[in-house]
């Protein structure tokens, strides 16, 4: 099993995996490519050379196909099933990012919020597109609201598109009584 991160997001999902593998007689390794498709592929060619039976690659995008690999001397490279990569084809998880967005967002609609904001990678990342498209989803339908979106250009390292977004969020007056999520340590910034 290969993670884009260490995020509590994939707990439920790791956990799952490691469940129904028990139930089969099988070990699951974890490794953590650290957003790095470089990383990702090179661990890809390590486990296919201990001719691992299958791969699963979660948020791991820009890896491409495994060539030259081998697996216990076949030459053959085990199937591996992407999550979270809607720009994949063949065995592919998907989650539904445009619900996601849409319920993230009426939520906050829900809870009297008026005046929302986003901060996201850039949008031709596949899967931010659609979280994003969920949320605009619901300010379209949400009749008179202030909204703003941060939104780095490109996105050479995490902490960058953070901060970037973090000094969007501090231009924005901030009434009393607001509340700012910063549990992930990737979205660290101003307070």
């Amino acid at each position: 099993m290969l993670i884009g991160g260490l995020d509590p997001f994939y707990l439920p999902l790791l956990r799952g995996i490691e469940d129904v593998a028990a139930e089969h007689g099988l070990l699951v390794l974890i490794g953590d490519t650290r957003d790095s498709a470089a990383v990702a592929e090179t661990m890809i060619r390590r486990l296919v050379a201990r001719g691992v039976a299958g791969i699963i690659a979660a948020s791991v995008g820009g890896i491409g196909r495994v060539e030259g690999g081998s697996r216990r001397g076949t030459g053959r490279v085990p199937p591996i099933v992407y999550v979270d990569q809607p720009e994949r084809t063949g065995h592919v998880f998907l989650f539904d990012g445009r619900a996601a967005g849409a319920a993230a967002t009426r939520h906050l609609f829900e809870h009297g919020h008026r005046r929302v904001g986003i901060i996201t990678a850039p949008l031709a990342w596949p899967n931010v597109r659609q979280v994003f498209d969920g949320y605009a989803d619901v300010l379209d339908k949400s009749g008179p609201v202030s909204i703003r979106r941060w939104c780095p250009r490109s996105a050479s390292s995490r902490s960058r598109p953070a901060a970037q977004g973090w000094r969007g969020c501090s231009t924005w007056p901030v009434p009393d009584g607001s509340v700012r999520g910063r549990r992930d340590p990737r979205a660290r910034g101003p307070p």
